[in-house]
């Protein structure tokens, strides 16, 4: 199995979408107004051309997404599919990593650990911290400015290899 270990704010949405959509920086609160299980007022925060390049991804790839972003806290896996797809995503949710405190690279080490069948993987992240625990080879790093970008999607073709 592979896996896309899956950040959402910074790589999904970035501070230049904010922007454009008049919305709140993707690290600041701005969730208000509505109520956490309304799942289409979640999909405006995400940026489509982002979801078209995790669709490039996931389609060349055949990888599955497991959530590792702060949004777990508020979306159990099912939601977040919802939200997903509801923004265009065409792969699927299958979990997400477990809260720890630390790193988010020991939460991601600790569902890997618990999923031996996860053979191949890459972490989508803006921050540094997902890499802890010896995962920068499988990291991929984006920037909040900017977020998911075509050189991370061939980066991440090249490490899960293709179909």
């Amino acid at each position: 199995m592979k896996v896309v270990m899956l950040d959402v704010d910074g790589v999904l949405n970035s501070h230049a979408y904010s922007l454009e959509r008049n919305l709140a920086d993707p690290n600041h609160e701005r969730h208000g107004g509505f109520k956490l299980k309304d799942a289409r007022a979640w999909v405006g925060m995400l940026d489509k051309r982002a979801v078209v390049r995790l669709n490039k991804i996931l389609s060349e790839t055949g990888a599955k997404i497991v959530i590792s972003s702060s949004w777990r806290h508020a979306h159990p896996p099912e939601r977040m599919q919802k939200i997903l797809t509801l923004a265009g995503m065409v792969g699927e949710v299958i979990d997400q990593t477990p809260v720890m405190n630390g790193p988010r690279g020991h939460e991601i080490a600790s569902w890997l650990a618990a999923h031996p069948e996860a053979k191949r993987f890459v972490i989508f992240d803006d921050g540094s911290d997902a890499a802890e625990g010896g995962l920068d080879k499988w990291f991929i790093q984006t920037e909040l400015a900017h977020g998911l970008q075509d050189e991370h999607v061939m980066r991440a073709i090249h490490i899960l290899g293709r179909k």
